[in-house]
């Protein structure tokens, strides 16, 4: 278990930092568009 723990956080480091920027967007773009869809 901490083996998989310290393999993820080894490559999540190995990411650059602008592909982890690009994710929280679309993230947050999916989340705005659920908000607005339960909205409606």
């Amino acid at each position: 278990m901490l083996k998989n723990l310290l393999a993820i956080h080894f490559i999540y480091n190995k990411i650059p930092i602008i592909l982890k920027i690009h994710f929280l967007n679309f993230l947050a773009v999916k989340l705005k568009q659920n908000a607005e869809n339960t909205n409606s």
